[in-house]
């Protein structure tokens, strides 16, 4: 396995721990560094959330403040310098977000946290928005465009 495979795999599982929250070998921030962090963290473990509940990145184009109770979650690689995380919602009205996070840019912001405590400005989250576009509830015979849970009525996925 190569050191970028490595480092890259490292940083999935940070990711992937704590649901939207990367995990460092002891202070805590929220979204890129601003804000209360909203978990608790022991035995010498730092941690900063990648995006929270209202969070609306600035710049990416889109009007999307992540709702809350997150659930589940998974990520992959969308080309070779972004991660993509999708998050469920397990709101009355679920819905799942999509956040891509600038990989080396994630990558230098764990290696600030380790080094000195803080994420020292690293940026790295470049969008979040609605991770789908339109929903079927007839098998794909007929689509409903959407681009917000006001017109989905889905209700918890699990």
């Amino acid at each position: 396995m190569t050191r970028k495979m490595l480092t890259s795999s490292r940083t999935l599982l940070l990711l992937l721990a704590a649901t939207g929250v990367a995990l460092v070998p002891s202070a805590v921030s929220a979204l890129d560094g601003n804000g209360t962090l909203r978990i608790s963290t022991t035995n010498g473990w730092q941690a900063f959330e990648v995006i929270s509940q209202g969070d609306n990145p600035p710049g990416d184009d889109f009007d999307h403040a992540m709702p809350g109770t997150f659930d589940g979650i998974g990520a992959y690689m969308v080309d070779e310098d972004t991660l993509r995380i999708l998050s469920n919602h397990e709101t009355g009205d679920a819905s799942i977000s999509e956040v891509n996070v600038d990989l080396a840019s994630l990558q230098a912001a764990v290696a600030n946290m380790i080094e000195s405590g803080g994420l020292g400005g690293q940026s790295f989250v470049l969008s979040a928005r609605q991770a789908y576009g339109r929903w079927s509830d007839d098998a794909g015979a007929t689509w409903t465009p959407t681009d917000s849970t006001a017109n989905t009525a889905f209700s918890r996925f699990c």
